[in-house]
């Protein structure tokens, strides 16, 4: 009896091969016969969606940017003043955020109207300190 499963599984085994081989010239001429011009085609257009995918993360960066610059205006409620802040804080939002901590404002709502993390306001008015530029 252990012969026969010896046999059988040998028969096996030499299918098995046989099979494998098969796909393997198989996925061999396939490859042999694709034309290069159309693979560099495709790298190509895959070149160029990669491109394309920076400059959308470029473009996703800066909404995000201006997002957060509306919410800080419509948190503050400055979008109907009369005295809007300097342009400097409009286009730097650390300049923004000194000029409300020495209007008084407190960290957190600072970051709430600038978009900014809490922490990166304190080291913020932390340098300018350092620097003289508030009290």
């Amino acid at each position: 009896m252990p012969l026969c499963n010896t046999v059988v599984l040998a028969a096996l085994q030499l299918f098995l091969d046989i099979v494998l081989l098969s796909l393997l010239l198989l996925i061999y001429r396939r490859l042999k016969a694709l034309d290069p011009k159309r693979t560099g085609n495709i790298l190509d257009a895959l070149k160029e969606g990669e491109r394309l995918c920076q400059v959308l993360e470029k473009n996703l960066e800066e909404k995000t940017r201006l997002v957060r610059q509306l919410q800080g205006c419509l948190n503050a409620g400055t979008e109907g003043d009369s005295k809007m802040e300097d342009k400097a804080s409009w286009t730097d939002p650390r300049e923004k955020a000194l000029d409300l901590y020495k209007k008084g404002l407190d960290i957190k709502d600072i970051s709430m109207r600038t978009g900014l993390a809490q922490g990166e306001i304190e080291v913020i008015i932390s340098l300018a300190r350092s620097r003289d530029r508030i009290s």
